[in-house]
Order: C-alpha cells, then sequence, then structure tokens
C-alpha cells in the first residue's frame, strides 16, 4: 500500500514524462481518495483508488479485477 511519504519519491521517480503532482496524490491519500498519473506522450491516465482502512474499503479491494496492460 502507496503511503503518503512515498508520494514525492514515486513522483521523481515517474520522472518528467509523467504528470504527477506528489501534493495531490499526498492529499488523496490522507482522505483515501482516488488520483491518477498521466503519461505526457500518450495521455495515458492510470487512476489509483487507495485501500481504506475500515471493512468496507477492504472489501472494495477484494473485489478488484486484475487486468494485464
Amino acid at each position: 500500500m502507496l503511503s503518503r511519504s512515498q508520494a514525492k519519491p514515486l513522483v521523481e521517480a515517474l520522472g518528467a514524462a509523467y504528470y504527477a503532482d506528489s501534493h495531490m496524490i499526498e492529499d488523496a491519500l490522507e482522505r483515501s481518495m482516488s488520483f491518477n498519473i498521466v503519461h505526457m506522450a500518450t495521455q495515458f491516465k492510470v487512476d489509483f483508488f487507495p485501500a481504506g482502512a475500515d471493512p468496507f474499503r477492504r472489501s472494495e479491494l477484494a473485489r478488484r479485477v486484475p487486468r494485464v496492460l
């Protein structure tokens, strides 16, 4: 699971090829809200949905459907 302290290193690791805002990611993680990252060359957007701590949020994660990209 991604933590707030990992947001800035994630953005730095992605580099200029991606649009990602570490402050937006930190805020989204703090609120258990979704956020996205965009690949600049293709405009491909990936939405991230952080797992929450309560039982309902954990059940949401349990219903996920993995996809190979």
